[in-house]
């Protein structure tokens, strides 16, 4: 944090403003945390100090593109599609047009991924707005495997390391088999019930041994 008005304020505590010629700032201005820069110059005027600044850096934000999340589930089935969802944001002076890729390969750690599975084109607005881009698979193969998307930044992009986000999935063909039992239908039986009834890779079976009919 760049605390302006909190370091205008220790100066003029610390010292007699009577004695004190003034003040030299060096800042870009923007000042993100504690006492206002307002509040402060309030505080120097009453004190009749004078307040120097010296402007640094530019006007302009950086320019700098990345993967902000990456939203993939964790289990599929062979030949099922299945989606997956990338957020993006961007600063700098003017929108961004930028490649996202999806790459997809094995689950080996000490391999990179090379495989460019699909790719889109999206432009970034320059204010950080985020931007969700939307990619679909379906695998055919069975195993362990490992996807990630990656933003072709510009050449003056400020932070190549995070222009890239993976994740991990697995491809199963069997479905897990549960035998859910229980004394009667309870509210935490219905919870579990429902939760494993509705995963996919789940094949539930259920023994309830008291119950009305029906």
């Amino acid at each position: 944090e760049s605390r302006i008005g909190d370091a205008v304020r220790g100066i003029l505590a610390k010292h007699d403003p009577t004695t004190l010629a003034g003040i030299v700032l060096l800042s870009d201005g923007q000042g993100s945390g504690g006492m206002s820069t307002s509040a402060a110059a309030t505080l120097a005027r009453r004190s009749e100090v004078a307040i120097y600044p010296v402007g640094l850096g530019s006007s302009d934000a950086p320019v700098n593109v990345r993967v902000v999340d990456l939203d993939a589930p964790r289990r599929v089935y062979p030949g099922d599609k299945f989606a997956l969802t990338a957020v993006l944001q961007a600063s700098g002076s003017k929108a961004i047009t930028t490649q996202v890729q999806l790459l997809d390969g094995l689950d080996d750690s000490d391999v990179e991924l090379t495989e460019i599975v699909d790719s889109r084109e999206v432009e970034l607005p320059a204010d950080g707005s985020l931007v969700s881009v939307r990619f679909e698979m379906a695998p055919e193969t069975v195993g362990r495997r490992r996807l990630a998307v990656r933003a072709v930044a510009p050449p003056e992009d400020q932070n190549a390391e995070d222009n890239f986000r993976e994740a991990r999935y697995e491809v199963v063909a069997r479905k897990l088999k549960v035998l859910a039992i229980a004394g009667g239908p309870t509210r935490e039986y219905q919870f579990v019930r429902n939760l494993l009834h509705r995963d996919e890779s789940v094949e539930l079976d259920v023994w309830l041994q008291t119950a009305r009919e029906g």
